[in-house]
């Protein structure tokens, strides 16, 4: 089991220069067909990579900066808007099938509704190791459903949330948003949540555009500042602020992981919901590809 209590924090393995390099070039080639726009922007993402990477680096510290490279590079400041708002309007229309699925039974109720939500985060956009048909979003959830979970702590997690007087709960792509909509609202009978989203585009992380969009503008929003997960260097003072007022985190994806589990001031109130989709956070978690998490730290 993972403990980052036992100092197990997320770093660089080789294999991430090889998916980083493979995520910039989708990014680049998507956003544009331009050859000359193309290997400019290649060639600064191979510059920074270069200087950034080395043995102690965070991938989601790292893949930040590459974001920013890339859109600066291309002179685009979002390069994944018009998929993230397709993505985001093809999830909204799967939200009535899954609701009337809710469960009636409580226990019930929180695994159907933490395992929809962390099957959502396979709607990662830009993620080499990710494959998603959007266009069959309720048969790709539901099957990812079917396996359960690899980690679980839903149970802890679950006493944590009926203890608490204010959640942050803190969302990551874009497409996943109107899925988490469903854990919000039942989140939300058993504390004030807060609601933390990007301030601007970072690959395909929901900003507060695409959060009224997906169903959250009547939420508590506030922004998280403009990078992977949460970072000091890219937080905002009132995302920092809430972090340590809020008596739970409840983070989505991969990059949460990888940068909350380096804030000691945390321990064990982060509930970390993700899908492992990358060989290097299996590795660091100790779990599986493609297995579900849920999981206190």
């Amino acid at each position: 089991m993972y403990s980052v209590e036992n100092g197990e924090r997320m770093r660089l393995f080789p294999y991430c220069a090889a998916c980083m390099m493979k995520r910039g070039y989708s990014t680049i080639t998507m956003a544009t067909k331009n050859r000359k726009k193309q290997i400019k922007a290649l060639r600064a993402l191979m510059a920074l990579t270069s200087r950034q990477f080395n043995e102690k680096g965070n991938p989601s510290d790292i893949g930040t900066d590459q974001s920013k490279i890339i859109s600066k590079a291309l002179g685009i400041r979002d390069p994944f808007k018009k998929i993230k708002m397709r993505a985001i309007r093809r999830a909204k229309k799967t939200l009535p099938y899954f609701r009337k699925k809710i469960p009636k039974n409580e226990n019930a109720r929180w695994r159907f509704l933490f395992l929809l939500s962390i099957c959502a985060n396979k709607i990662e956009l830009s993620a080499p190791h990710v494959q998603v048909d959007i266009t069959k979003l309720e048969h790709e959830v539901e099957e990812c459903m079917k396996h359960g979970f690899g980690i679980n702590d839903s149970l802890r997690i679950i006493s944590r949330i009926k203890k608490a007087k204010e959640i942050l709960f803190i969302c990551d792509n874009a497409g996943e948003a109107p899925f988490d909509l469903l854990l919000i609202e039942e989140l939300e009978k058993h504390a004030k949540v807060y609601v933390g989203v990007s301030n601007s585009p970072v690959d395909d992380d929901i900003t507060f555009s695409e959060a009224e969009e997906a169903g959250l503008g009547k939420k508590n929003l506030i922004g998280k500042g403009d990078g992977f997960g949460i970072m000091k260097r890219y937080a905002t003072r009132e995302i920092w602020k809430k972090l340590h007022e809020a008596d739970l985190i409840i983070a989505k994806g991969m990059a949460n992981y990888e940068t909350l589990t380096e804030h000691g001031f945390l321990k064990g109130k982060r509930a970390l919901l993700f899908k492992v989709k990358c060989p290097s956070v299996a590795k660091n978690c100790r779990a599986k590809m493609g297995e579900n998490v849920a999981m206190l730290v």
